[in-house]
């Protein structure tokens, strides 16, 4: 055989080699984003969910509404664990106890109510630029400036008679 048949050979199957090759690297890709869409849609239906409740109970208080928004959030944090890194659920560990604080303090004193607040609203924003970083990567938006966006709800919420 010549070096032409030799390369006859060699060529397609180099060529069928490393079209595999792309194909395995691109199918994990398509898979980890994938993986990632999915995660971006429970982070935004918690961050609905998180709303949700915090309206109910600065509504109505401890009322069967607030405990059915907030079993639609657990529901929806539920689900996150199942697929959220390491550091996402860290930040996402104490955020229900603070909302369940905060709804036992919805009617107390403005001290302790403020207080309860404030520390539901710092593991609110840890939760919500831990979950910004895992699905958008390195981004600039940081967990002072999703303080800031959650502080316009916050007080926009306190204007409006529930």
């Amino acid at each position: 055989m010549t070096i032409a048949n030799w390369l006859a050979v060699f060529v397609p199957f180099i060529g069928l080699v490393g079209g595999a090759i792309v194909y395995m690297v691109q199918k994990g890709v398509d898979r980890q984003n994938q993986i990632r869409s999915e995660r971006r849609e429970l982070y935004r239906k918690l961050v609905v969910d998180f709303n949700n409740v915090n309206v109910s109970i600065l509504r109505s208080g401890r009322s069967a509404d607030g405990l059915d928004k907030l079993v639609q959030y657990k529901n929806t944090e539920a689900e996150i664990l199942v697929c959220a890194p390491d550091p996402v659920i860290s930040a996402l560990e104490g955020l229900s106890p603070k909302i369940s604080i905060f709804a036992k303090h919805s009617n107390s004193e403005k001290a302790e109510k403020d207080a309860a607040f404030n520390d539901l609203k710092e593991s609110y924003e840890a939760a919500v630029a831990a979950m910004r970083k895992d699905v958008l990567g390195d981004t600039e938006v940081t967990k002072r400036v999703v303080q800031k966006f959650a502080e316009g709800f916050w007080l926009s919420v306190g204007r409006f008679p529930l």
